[in-house]
C-alpha cells in the first residue's frame, strides 16, 4: 500500500487567536519533510493537529486515502505514530 500524507486547509486557534491558519500539502511515501521556523511559530502544533492530538479549527487530514476524522482512535494509533 502507497502511503502518503494529505494535509488541506488546516487551521487550529488556540486562546482565541488563529495560530495555523490553512496549512496544506502532501508527503509522499518515503519523502523526508522538514518543518523549519523560529520558536512558537507552530512547528510543533502542527504536528499535534496531524497526529489528532490538538484538535483543529478546521482540516482535512488524509492518511494513506483515508479521512484521519473517520478513524477511531484505535485505528489512527495504528496508522501514525507520534513522539512528542
Amino acid at each position: 500500500m502507497i502511503m502518503h500524507v494529505v494535509v488541506d486547509k488546516l487551521s487550529v486557534t488556540l486562546q482565541a487567536r488563529r495560530v495555523l491558519s490553512d496549512i496544506s500539502f502532501v508527503a509522499q511515501r518515503s519523502q523526508t519533510v522538514g518543518l523549519l521556523g523560529p520558536n512558537g511559530s507552530g512547528k510543533s502544533t502542527l504536528i499535534r493537529a496531524i497526529a489528532g492530538v490538538q484538535p483543529c479549527t478546521y482540516a482535512s487530514v488524509k492518511i494513506g486515502g483515508k479521512l484521519t476524522s473517520n478513524l477511531s482512535q484505535r485505528q489512527l494509533s495504528r496508522t501514525l505514530a507520534f513522539v512528542p
